[in-house]
């Protein structure tokens, strides 16, 4: 890291020096002596400069000396001729400048290489600058990173280190409880024990005493197994009574939303019926009512001419079958319409069956198979996510975890795969809709 900073700044010390020594460069035209006219010329070239005081002759002016020297000089011009190249070395020529074209197109070529080097140094500097920022933001976010990776491995130490705490103050805990029961065993059977023998050493009678040993021992074991027979039996029995409440808990669910459901699927039979009924019996009145038209209009028309009874009873035979064309599309729409109803009801019944069966078989599974981690607490939440093959067994899952907790989210998944195969329903609509889905189990240790 001192190595590439002192890189650097021996770049940039280059740079300044560089920088210098082009703003203090002088060609070698504005070297030379005044005579020669450099500055006119100079002034010339650079765009937007401020003329020098020698150079404050208009163009025309710097042009003429050009122009003059290739005419003819008439012989009345002769003597002012021959005087005036005497002036220059007592007047200053600038007033009187000479102006080299082609010294001017070097100097003009020379002053545009200058500005082409001195652009081509500045982006090379901006380059440079710009590849030390870029490599300055690199190293800034590799500290940053390396400083959040830092953060994050210390943090997890913590974290395992009080975890580690915790457990550890919990065995403490447990044995000292133990060794404190122990310990208080010991001392009631040492009393008991000293009882026993300051009893017999009264009576002075070895044999009594040895059966009284052995009957406290006798005693003693049968304590000890029939308070482990007890625990093990409450134990069973409590284990047995919950599975029975979560059954009976479950049926009753069960039984009620059954209730709901055939009371639904009751009223919709009945206002189905209804319906039907109405329209059975609007069509009976429709009928009735263009028949009687139909009568009324045929004998009106009776009295007509043969070639309008038959129009008419053409017409009437159209009209009827129109009718009963319509009659049939309407009963197949309705029967068409009852279908899809059904279909819907049986779907919707199936998805409440396999509802009701995750419920009831998949939920006591899991639950039976969760080992709730010690790290867990009330802020803690995990969403898993499952898809099923057909023999129940599980083909994907998919975790959601709120709380920041690994361990509580690898014992939510462990749980759901240790109760896996699922048993499927029997029913082979409700186990399309098992396998058609995604089953969802939410852990919360609230």
């Amino acid at each position: 890291m001192l190595r590439r900073y002192g890189a650097v700044l021996a770049s940039l010390v280059l740079h300044a020096f560089l920088i210098f020594l082009m703003l203090n460069w002088e060609p070698e035209a504005e070297k030379q002596l005044p005579f020669q006219e450099t500055e006119i010329i100079q002034a010339t070239v650079i765009e937007g400069g401020a003329p020098t005081p020698p150079v404050s002759a208009s163009p025309e002016k710097v042009a003429e000396p050009v122009i003059e020297p290739s005419e003819p000089v008439p012989p009345q011009a002769e003597p002012p001729a021959v005087k005036e190249p005497v002036e220059p070395p007592a007047k200053p020529a600038p007033q009187v400048p000479k102006v080299d074209p082609e010294k001017n197109k070097r100097e003009e070529q020379k002053r545009l290489q200058d500005e082409e080097r001195k652009e081509r140094f500045e982006q090379d500097k901006k380059q440079k600058e710009k590849a030390l920022k870029e490599e300055a933001a690199r190293e800034k976010a590799e500290k940053a990173e390396k400083a959040e990776k830092a953060e994050k491995a210390e943090k997890q130490a913590k974290e395992e280190a009080a975890r580690e705490k915790i457990e550890k103050q919990a065995k403490e805990k447990a044995e000292a409880e133990a060794k404190k029961k122990a310990e208080q065993k010991a001392d009631a059977d040492a009393k008991r024990k000293a009882e026993l023998e300051a009893k017999l050493k009264t009576e002075s009678d070895i044999k009594k005493r040895a059966e009284l040993e052995a009957k406290l021992k006798s005693e003693a074991e049968a304590k000890k197994k029939a308070e482990a027979e007890s625990r093990k039996k409450a134990e069973a029995e409590a284990k047995q009574k919950a599975e029975q409440e979560a059954k009976k808990k479950a049926d009753q669910e069960a039984k009620k939303k059954a209730e709901t459901e055939a009371k639904q699927k009751a009223e919709a039979d009945a206002k189905k019926k209804a319906d039907a009924e109405a329209k059975q019996k609007a069509e009976g009145e429709a009928k009735k009512k263009a028949e009687a038209e139909a009568k009324a209009k045929a004998e009106a028309d009776a009295k007509k001419k043969a070639e309008q009874e038959a129009k008419l009873k053409a017409e009437a035979d159209a009209k009827k079958k129109a009718e009963e064309n319509a009659r049939k599309e309407a009963l197949q729409a309705a029967m068409a319409q009852e279908e899809a109803q059904r279909q819907a009801q049986a779907k919707a019944a199936a998805e409440k069956a396999a509802q009701t069966w995750v419920n009831r078989y998949f939920r006591p599974r899991v639950e039976q198979a969760w080992l709730r981690p010690p790290s867990s607490d009330a802020g803690m939440s995990c969403k898993i996510q499952v898809r099923l093959q057909a023999d129940g067994r599980v083909s994907s899952v998919n975790a959601s975890c709120s709380g920041g907790d690994a361990a509580f989210e690898r014992s939510a998944e462990a749980a759901v795969r240790k109760a896996a195969p699922f048993p499927m329903p029997p029913d082979a609509l409700v186990a399309e809709q098992l396998l058609g889905q995604v089953v969802a189990f939410r852990f919360s240790p609230e």
